[in-house]
């Protein structure tokens, strides 16, 4: 049995991470997803949220945006909007900005094409804020 599966998150702008670890937790769109090696074949829809890579050095937490996971026996690949390693991420920014989102939408139309990316945007920011 294997120990470990091969992870790759990848945006549109570049490849975030690459490399064997030993669990995943994804933001699914039903909610957490925890993924071990010899995982079922799957294609999940993910939502904006904290992806946690569990290798044998530590945790590291990302925020995602939207996107897909493919999971399969031995690697995940996460197709997401957005990555950043919560470590990279400026809380106070982010808060601000979350703020002004949040005022945003409370001036739009609920079912709206605009309202709904500014969701889309506030479940982003969320993310940052939570990883």
């Amino acid at each position: 049995m294997a120990t470990e599966i091969q992870l790759d998150i990848v945006t549109p702008e570049k490849g975030v991470f690459s490399g064997k670890v030993l669990q995943v937790i994804l933001p699914a769109w039903e909610g957490q997803e925890g993924v071990l090696p010899d995982h079922d074949a799957k294609l999940e829809l993910l939502r904006g949220g904290v992806c946690t890579v569990v290798t044998s050095q530590g945790d590291t937490r990302y925020a995602i945006g939207r996107g897909f996971a493919e999971v399969g026996q031995d690697r995940v690949t996460l197709l997401c909007d957005s990555c950043d390693e919560a470590s990279a991420v400026d809380k106070g920014a982010v808060q601000t900005e979350l703020s002004e989102l949040r005022a945003k939408l409370a001036t739009q139309d609920w079912v709206s094409e605009a309202a709904n990316g500014t969701k889309v945007a506030i479940e982003l920011a969320e993310a940052k804020l939570e990883a």
